[in-house]
């Protein structure tokens, strides 16, 4: 990814914990300034991790889980590269 394209401060690795900005999914849904939320578990095969968004993005297609999932309707998952720090 070019430099002009990556975040200011783009994430180098996720660790389970903390506070990110979701840009964009793993499935390339842009998430804009409405994605914050928490790394909850990494994928380790394509540095990926699922991230619980505080809040459910309005674009239903962010989350692979029904509205109705008590425990994941807020995850999304998305590459290193495509988040940023929230702090």
């Amino acid at each position: 990814m070019p430099d002009s394209v990556k975040p200011k401060d783009s994430v180098r690795r996720f660790i389970l914990g903390t506070r990110v900005r979701v840009l964009r999914t793993i499935h390339g849904t842009e998430l804009g300034a409405g994605g914050v939320g928490t790394v909850v578990a990494k994928r380790w095969q394509d540095n990926a991790a699922w991230i619980r968004l505080d809040t459910r993005h309005e674009n239903a297609e962010a989350h692979p889980h029904a509205s109705t999932d008590t425990e994941h309707a807020t995850d999304v998952l998305a590459f290193v590269e495509d988040c940023e720090d929230a702090q």
